[in-house]
Parts: structure tokens; C-alpha cells; sequence
């Protein structure tokens, strides 16, 4: 069952999500693939080797791109990538609370009608 909240709560808890995405400074959206070689030996066994990571990023215009990431760099980009997630999380729960926040005002713009807007 879901509790009404009012309009103080949602913009208090909308403030509170900005700041925290305000908060973020560094991130990278994207991901992290990790790729292995193999090569056969003379004697024919199997040998292989993890390559570097590759990070995989969005483009400006759309598409991908993407960019080797050295071994002593990885920690970094994973964090790197955490905020990331973490800062999309935030935004899309801005935007939930942003569109409940409309739709409680136009609910209460919408009594004054003979016929209000359904949920």
C-alpha cells in the first residue's frame, strides 16, 4: 500500500537528491569488459593471456567508444563507474519524485473541474 506524502515531503526529499547528485564529481557511464588471448604453441597446447580491460562509453552524438583502461587504472574507472550507476539511480528517482510532485498539483488544480483527471 503506498503512503500519500505531501507536498513539503516530496520537495524536502527532492532537495535532498539534488544535493546528493550535486555531491558527485567524477563518475563515468559506461562499462568495463575484460578480454583474454589465446594462442597455440608449437607443441600445440593452449596457452592465453588477460588482455588490458577495455572501458566501453557512450559517444556524444550517440553510439559507442571505447578505450583500452592500463591494469594499475582499473580500481580507479570501477569506482569511477560506481558513481556513475549511482548518479543514474538518483537522477531516475528525481525524476519519479518530480512527476508524483506534478501530479499531486495538477490533482489539486484539477478539483476546481466537474470531471477530475483520473490516476
Amino acid at each position: 500500500m503506498k503512503t500519500n506524502r505531501t507536498e513539503a515531503e516530496l520537495i524536502a526529499e527532492l532537495g535532498k537528491i539534488a544535493i546528493d547528485i550535486a555531491d558527485i564529481s567524477l563518475y563515468l557511464e559506461g562499462s568495463l569488459q575484460k578480454s583474454v588471448k589465446r594462442y597455440k604453441k608449437k607443441d600445440g597446447t593452449v596457452s592465453e593471456y588477460e588482455l588490458p580491460p577495455v572501458l566501453q562509453y557512450p559517444k556524444e552524438g550517440g553510439g559507442q567508444r571505447q578505450m583500452r583502461i592500463p591494469r594499475e587504472r582499473v580500481e580507479l574507472v570501477k569506482q569511477l563507474l560506481a558513481e556513475g550507476k549511482r548518479r543514474q539511480e538518483l537522477l531516475a528517482r528525481h525524476r519519479a519524485i518530480s512527476l508524483e510532485l506534478s501530479r499531486m498539483q495538477l490533482r489539486g488544480v484539477d478539483t476546481e473541474k466537474k470531471t477530475p483527471l483520473r490516476k
